[in-house]
Formats: structure tokens, sequence, C-alpha cells
């Protein structure tokens, strides 16, 4: 086989250099080069900057496909990118763009210079996996990452059914296709250790067993108030709020100035109402001109951190949604 000629994604193995794209006039290739590559790294040409000033990330999509293709002999990686869009590298940072990913879509998580480059190097020798970067960059950094950023209003009179969407929404695409895998995996080791560790057990040890009961409740205990904080801390993009009038017209008034007081956005947020299990979650913007779309399934739960992190405009994810309905 020549090595030029393309072949699949799986069949070529780890990709050693990457593809930055600088979308603002405000860096330059010189300024970016040297916080591309690894104080450590063997190879100091791994990082290939090309300027685009002006794209979007759904453009840059288009043309990395256009312009990396797979071959045997290929060493850019066609599915990681970065994009600097801002001066800014530590505290907005930079946005890491993983194409195709486990869950079905596209997917971009942003952060510090440093941080996004290791990941991408980490995913491209598959030391890593997206699931696991997404919980990495789910970390306090306020201007790269919108923790309980979206209020999400309850427009429904079933609790419960509110409960079970918002915690849907909060899970975005995470979770997608992950528990079949853990299920799978389950079962080849149950299988491995079938008549191995199953066989002989000793009853012998049952006193002992009775004896340690109220240790492990103690220890039980222990770990549900751990569960309980980590609940209470963990990283929802959303936060839900029922308004004494259940109307949209009411939502849209008093959005600003509740979101201000919350420190939440006061531009965007989304509603779950009677219309949300035939057409999906309402998401709705109010400035700069009032506009709204709905969007169904676990990718409603993206949009907004999408638009936040600039890996999508508004009109962008409107006309993304519009294709998937």
């Amino acid at each position: 086989m020549a090595d030029d000629e393309p072949i699949s994604f799986d069949d070529h193995g780890d990709f050693d250099e990457f593809k930055a794209y600088i979308t603002t006039p405000d860096v330059t290739p010189e300024q970016l080069l040297p916080r591309l590559v690894h104080p450590e790294a063997d190879d100091g040409d791994a990082a290939h900057v090309e300027i685009h000033i002006g794209k979007t990330a759904q453009e840059l999509i288009q043309h990395h496909r256009d312009t990396t293709p797979i071959t045997r002999n290929s060493k850019i990686h066609p599915r990681l990118f970065i994009v600097v869009d801002t001066k800014d590298l530590d505290n907005r940072g930079v946005l890491l763009a993983a194409l195709d990913e486990y869950h079905g879509f596209n997917d971009a998580v942003r952060g510090p210079i440093d941080e996004k480059r290791d990941e991408l190097m980490s995913l491209s020798v598959a030391n890593d996996d997206w699931y696991t970067a997404k919980q990495i960059s789910d970390e306090d950094k306020p201007q790269a990452v919108p923790k309980k950023r979206f209020a999400v209003y309850n427009l429904l009179s079933d609790q419960g059914a509110f409960d079970e969407a918002f915690e849907k929404l909060n899970s975005g695409l995470s979770e997608v296709h992950v528990q079949d895998d853990e299920n799978d995996e389950n079962m080849e080791t149950e299988i491995d250790s079938d008549g191995e560790e199953g066989e002989g057990i000793d009853d012998t040890n049952e006193q002992e067993d009775e004896d340690d009961e109220w240790e492990d409740e103690e220890e039980d205990d222990e770990m549900g108030e751990e569960e309980d904080e980590d609940e209470e801390g963990w990283d929802h993009y959303y936060k839900a709020f029922k308004p004494e009038v259940q109307a949209l017209s009411n939502v849209k008034d008093t959005h600003r100035t509740r979101a201000t007081e919350n420190n939440q956005d006061p531009d965007m947020f989304a509603i779950i109402d009677d219309e949300y299990e035939s057409k999906g979650t309402l998401i709705v913007r109010i400035s700069p001109e009032e506009d709204s779309f709905r969007c169904k399934g676990d990718v409603a739960g993206e949009i907004l951190r999408w638009i936040f992190i600039s890996f999508m405009t508004w009109d962008e994810a409107k006309a993304f949604v519009a294709r998937l309905n």
C-alpha cells in the first residue's frame, strides 16, 4: 500500500503532531509556538500553526477535515486540534476540539493552553480518553468552564418529570454509550473470573463478618456523607429555578435581574415545559436579539456550553439543531 493512500482512523495508530489555528489578530505564531511545545518534548516541531482570522470553530472543523487526510504516513492528528481565539491563553484559554467522539458528535473543551496542549498529546497516544478529558476540564476555571452558569426554568407541574429532565440536561452527552461500554467490560470480567475465584468459598469467617458489620455501617455512613457533598459540588452547568408566575413572558421579563443576582448568564437560559417531551428543551436568548429554538435528546445539554466556550455561535447552534431535528 502506498504511503499516501487513505486508510481508516483505527488502522493508522498514534499521531505525533497536531494543528493549532489562530483566529484572533492579537496572537502571532511566534508568541504561540513556545506555548504549544511541552518543556520536556523531544520534538519541537509537533505543532503546526495556521492563521485563520475571524473563522469560527465550526468553520475550522470543515477546513480541518478537508486538509488533514488520514494516510499511512500522515502524522498530524485528523480529529484533534486547538483553536486560539483570544490572547488570554491562561484564563479564558484555548479551545481543544475533538471530532467524531464516542458519543457520536464533535465536541470541545476549554482551558489554559498548557493543560489543553498536554491533554491533546495524551489523547493522541491513547493515554487518556475524551470522557476523562471532559471531566478534567470541568475544574474551577470560571472564564473557561460555565459552572452553574445557566438557569433552567421549571414550567412543569410534575416535579418528578422536571427532575428527570434536569438531570438529563446536566449530563449532556457525557454518559452516552458509556454505560454500555462499562457493562460489556463487567461481563467480560465476570466470564474470566467464573470457576476461579468463585470456587471453594470459606464459611468459617461468618462470625468475623458479623463483628465487622457495625464498622462497615459506619464506613457506609461516612461514604454517604461524602457522596452527598460530591453531589452538591458536582460541576453542573445548569441550576434549576421554578418561577412563581409560570409563563414564558414572565421568565423573559425577569431573567436578567435574577441571573445578575445569582452570577448566571444574563442573556441565555433553558426552559423545561409541557412541550419538552414532544419537542425538547427550549433554549432562549434575550440579547442581543431575542430568539429561541428547541433541541431534543442528550445533546440539548451541550448547546449553551458550546456557545459559552465559543465552539459554536448562536446561529451555528440553531442551524445544527435544525439539521438534527
